[in-house]
């Protein structure tokens, strides 16, 4: 059991403060007090189990009441990630917020056309190509969003890709 508080306060060097929540739902405001500019970046992973929707009904509430990006962190739809799941459990729930999303791929995404729900899904919000790989830039950050389902080896794919937005 951690002795953390739900909310905890991060700073960083260079005026950077990061806020994170730690309630079934994550996320950070990124602001720098040279410039006033702030981010919000919020999400979560695991979202749409299916058959208890009462917890997604619930984060997908409190995305509600906070502006900024969404990101999710795979395994939008349980148990197979097929279409009828994306549209009855996460579309009906977190869907709402597609606009604004940046999703990472998960597993069970995976499980049904290798992924072909997912993508048709996310559309180009899941990265070029249906890789499920890619980078983007939010304010003065430049985000990654790496897919952990494939090998990622020093020639692999992925790995040379991510040389460039990290260079």
């Amino acid at each position: 059991m951690s002795d953390r508080p739900a909310n905890a306060r991060l700073a960083a060097a260079g005026g950077i403060a990061v806020t994170l929540a730690l309630c079934g739902i994550c996320g950070a405001r990124v602001r720098s007090q040279s410039t006033a500019d702030s981010v919000t970046f919020v999400g979560a992973g695991d979202i749409a189990v299916g058959s208890n929707m009462a917890p997604v009904r619930a984060t997908a509430n409190l995305l509600d009441a906070i502006e900024g990006t969404v990101f999710t962190l795979g395994d939008h739809a349980y148990k197979h990630g097929d279409a009828s799941e994306f549209k009855d459990c996460y579309g009906s729930t977190w869907g709402r917020h597609k606009a604004r999303t940046r999703p990472t791929i998960g597993n069970h995404n995976l499980i049904t056309g290798k992924g072909r729900p997912y993508f048709d899904y996310c559309g180009e919000s899941a990265g070029p190509d249906r890789r499920g790989y890619y980078s983007f830039d939010l304010g003065a950050w430049h985000l990654v969003s790496l897919n952990s389902n494939v090998p990622i080896k020093n020639d692999s794919p992925q790995m040379k890709w991510l040389r460039q937005p990290l260079s």
